[in-house]
């Protein structure tokens, strides 16, 4: 067995896994997650990613990261929170 091809194999699929998990949403996502008119999801990611530019981050336009999404939405990784 070559050890270098499997190698290289397997640093690939690890790769291509990582390229395939998306961590943005886009407004046909927020739409669909919320039910809403994609308008509306454009109106919604512009409010968030005014609220990211404002603490600092860079953005893109008509996308909104996973992970801040859950945290506005679903109180997610929100500390001290009380049951």
């Amino acid at each position: 067995m070559n050890y270098k091809k499997t190698c290289n194999n397997t640093r690939n699929e690890r790769e291509g896994n990582l390229l395939k998990e998306n961590h943005m949403m886009t407004a046909e996502d927020v739409a669909k997650e919320l039910g809403v008119s994609k308008g509306h999801a454009y109106k919604l990611i512009r409010e968030l990613n005014g609220e990211l530019k404002k603490a600092g981050y860079l953005v893109i336009a008509g996308k909104v990261p996973k992970a801040f999404w859950e945290t506005k939405f679903y109180g997610y990784n929100q500390p001290n929170q009380t049951a």
